[in-house]
């Protein structure tokens, strides 16, 4: 029989780590919000996109402060066959608080040194009504009581999950000039990880008949009928539980860019993140493991670990400056497969990453008047179909972009941004074999809605 796990969306980094929510790609400053093509990016995000650009700035102190909220909703689709009804909904929304971001760029003549902190992707998703993962176990243990004499035609629980994340980067790089068209940097990134998991498996009923117990067949909590007629194995597994638990874990990366500046309207820029690792550790109070299997295992036991890894990826852009203070701007990401998340140890039952992605953006800026210029931009994420298990966001999207940039003083610029993300109807097919041979489907739709805005000052030295 199906354990009834009751912790199964433990976050895996693939998507994450691509951006805030799992689906929200590379928005690490406002102006790439409103561009939606920052991997050659000559300003002060450069830090993140185009480290190697930034002795280009010229010499200063640049501080670029940035902020981000989130709004959006999923649903995932299942026409697993025993749940009731099926197909079945379950619909979720999804909050991202405002997190302040700092990147500080101190450049030189021909050297640069810059940092910065930046909220890499985090937010809230709630589930009023639980997820698919959650809700598979319960007919399939209620079809256990039918099994064992017991007739049960239907059933009810009362499901929530919430899910808090947070992403948070920090990053350091050395830039330098080599000669008058090519600048290179080092650099490496540190990312953060928690994800906190709160939410309930309740009330769980059926209406199976039994001619002492339940003689007319009337909808009853599971456990206490289990209790009464002796089958205290199901009694154990359908008992009200709650979920609470924390993971945290970090790694490190490091990063190579280059950028070329072949001529004064043309900056192209090439950089590449090495694949990291990181080690997701649970943060509950030991002894609480939140419940146990049918053989009296803990599903999750104090201080394990689940392992999660940063892909390599290869980053490429372009920047032309056209007449009429215009510019385009185009680029391509690249996240690899090593072929190692085959391996990892898939101690709970919703992992999910892909064997690759591609993201593909193009944005363009116009300059209106003399310190202020309007932009727009499309990102296309791609994710090439090697989906391992089961989401809660469609894994490719096309976003939206667009804002606008003011120079509020020679010294200080202004950009405000929003984003829409339209998630790509991803449809996968499962195959269940625990009970019986189940060939069900689960269809993931979602979109969401990001407004951002930021500062960058230039402080003279």
């Amino acid at each position: 029989m199906r354990n009834i796990t009751l912790l199964t969306l433990l976050s895996v980094l693939y998507s994450t780590l691509s951006g805030g929510i799992s689906f929200a790609g590379s928005d690490l400053s406002a102006t790439f919000t409103r561009i939606q093509a920052r991997n050659a990016s000559t300003g002060i995000d450069a830090i993140y996109y185009n480290p190697a650009s930034l002795p280009g700035l010229g010499r200063g102190l640049f501080i670029s402060l940035n902020s981000s909220t989130l709004r959006g909703s999923s649903t995932i689709t299942s026409t697993y066959t025993p749940l009731s009804p099926s197909p079945k909904e379950y619909r979720g929304e999804i909050t991202s608080p405002l997190l302040p971001d700092i990147s500080l760029v101190l450049s030189g003549r021909r050297v640069s040194l810059s940092a910065g902190i930046n909220s890499m992707g985090g937010g809230k998703r709630l589930y009023h009504n639980g997820t698919p993962r959650l809700e598979m176990p319960i007919p399939d243990m209620v079809k256990v009581l039918s099994e064992r004499g017991y007739p049960v035609s239907d059933y009810s629980s009362d499901l929530f999950l919430g899910i808090s994340e947070r992403r948070c980067t920090y990053q350091a790089n050395i830039s330098f000039i080599i000669n008058n068209i090519i600048s290179a940097a080092a650099g490496v990134r540190m990312v953060t990880a928690t994800d906190i998991y709160d939410g309930h498996i309740m009330d769980i009923k059926a209406d199976p008949v039994h001619p002492e117990h339940n003689p007319a067949g009337s909808m009853i909590t599971v456990s206490d009928f289990s209790n009464r007629a002796g089958h205290h194995d199901i009694a154990e597994i359908s008992a009200n539980r709650n979920i609470d638990a924390e993971q945290w874990g970090r790694a490190v990366t490091p990063l190579l860019s280059l950028s070329i500046s072949p001529s004064d309207i043309i900056d192209i820029a090439l950089r590449y993140h090495l694949r990291g690792k990181m080690r997701l550790t649970n943060r509950i109070d030991e002894g609480n493991d939140v419940g146990t299997d049918l053989q009296g295992t803990p599903l999750f036991p104090y201080n394990s670990q689940a392992v999660s890894y940063i892909p390599a990826m290869l980053a490429a852009g372009f920047t032309i400056s056209l007449p009429f203070r215009t510019t385009l701007s185009g680029s391509v990401s690249h996240h690899f497969s090593t072929g190692e998340e085959d391996k990892v140890r898939q101690e709970y039952s919703l992992l999910h990453y892909y064997d690759s992605r591609t993201e593909l953006g193009l944005g363009a800026e116009l300059g209106i008047i003399p310190g202020i210029s309007l932009s727009a931009g499309w990102l296309n994420r791609i994710a090439h179909n090697n989906l391992r298990s089961n989401l809660l966001f469609p894994p490719g999207s096309h976003s939206l972009g667009g804002g606008i940039g003011v120079a509020i003083t020679p010294l200080v610029n202004l950009n405000i941004a929003i984003s829409r993300t339209y998630g790509k109807p991803y449809r996968a097919e499962f195959n269940d074999t625990q009970q019986a041979s189940y060939l069900y489907s689960e269809t993931y739709t979602g979109r969401a809605t990001t407004f951002a805005f930021g500062l960058d000052i230039l402080l003279g030295l």
